[in-house]
């Protein structure tokens, strides 16, 4: 494969970090790419930092929203600039390994035409220094033992509990199904777009290599509410889309239903935290599963420190 490659990167206030991100793919072995990169309107400074690199190499285009207007809008702004018959995310505070693209090159070429690839990515602390925590999929839970990547359908996926991804798409799939990342939410929004591109038809191929270091920030607990909503709508969303089979639906139910308990537990979190002592009292008593997730929670983290 010898395509252009089109990489989308949003970023927004993200001048502490967007230097390691975008060096991270000027280090990549393969070389036949484009950087596309959105800033969301950035009130810090973000925007001085991409045009330097902009002048600075000719592969990466430079384009600022005038006010904030989300990931999903940021993205998508990416996508109608894109070039590339392959499209590629990075998240800006986010880093690559420099044989990424080259091992996704060369497992396209390995693959049905009709897959999307991605790797297990490496979840790691929101550091300087990027320390590794765990890879996002367990691959003893992945049933199969090929030698370094497995095919897997919309069912198979949701079975590993809809994992995060950041995949390489063929620009076409995006193309022809006319789709977009959903501008409504702020979280779970790729989720969506790989399910209709899994309900169209392709196939996800996942490489059993830590090739994307995710940077795991810790948000305000009343953000992390607001993202766990945007989620749940996410599923719902989901849930519409025609084609789904029974089994799919179950399981994104069974999701949906997990993610709903996390809010609750985390709203439970967040009254207890602003010392109402009595509303928190009210909302367990009135919902018994989000008082017994509670205390499971504080008695794991007790036994933690046994």
């Amino acid at each position: 494969m010898t395509e252009l490659i089109s990489i989308i990167m949003p970023a927004y206030n993200a001048s502490k970090y967007i230097e390691q991100a975008i060096e991270s793919v000027l280090a990549q072995t393969h070389t036949n790419f484009e950087l596309i990169i959105v800033d969301d309107g950035s009130q810090d400074e973000t925007w001085d930092v991409i045009t330097s690199y902009a002048n600075s190499d000719e592969r990466i285009r430079a384009i600022q929203h005038e006010s904030n207007k989300g990931p999903s809008a940021a993205r998508n702004t990416g996508l109608s600039m894109a070039q590339g018959s392959w499209l590629a995310f990075i998240d800006s505070d986010d880093v690559w390994e420099p044989s990424r693209l080259g091992e996704f090159v060369s497992l396209v070429n390995r693959v049905s035409s009709d897959c999307f690839v991605a790797d297990n990515m490496l979840i790691c602390t929101g550091n300087d220094t990027l320390e590794p925590i765990r890879t996002m999929i367990d691959w003893n839970v992945v049933g199969e033992r090929p030698n370094d990547h497995v095919i897997m359908d919309f069912g198979k996926y949701l079975s590993l509990g809809a994992p995060v991804i950041q995949p390489m798409i063929p620009r076409k799939s995006i193309e022809n199904a006319n789709l977009r990342f959903n501008v409504s939410a702020r979280v779970g929004e790729d989720l969506e777009l790989y399910a209709k591109l899994f309900l169209a038809g392709y196939q996800l191929a996942l490489i059993n290599k830590p090739l994307y270091k995710y940077r795991v920030n810790k948000d305000s607990l009343t953000h992390q509410l607001d993202d766990l909503e945007d989620l749940l709508k996410v599923y719902k969303n989901i849930l519409e889309l025609p084609g789904l089979t029974l089994e799919e639906q179950k399981v994104i139910h069974k999701l949906y239903n997990k993610e709903r308990q996390r809010q609750e537990v985390k709203r439970a979190i967040s009254l207890a935290r602003n010392g109402k002592a009595l509303e928190t009292c009210r909302y367990l008593i009135s919902k018994p599963s989000v008082l017994l997730s509670a205390l499971k929670l504080v008695l794991d983290k007790v036994l933690s420190r046994v």
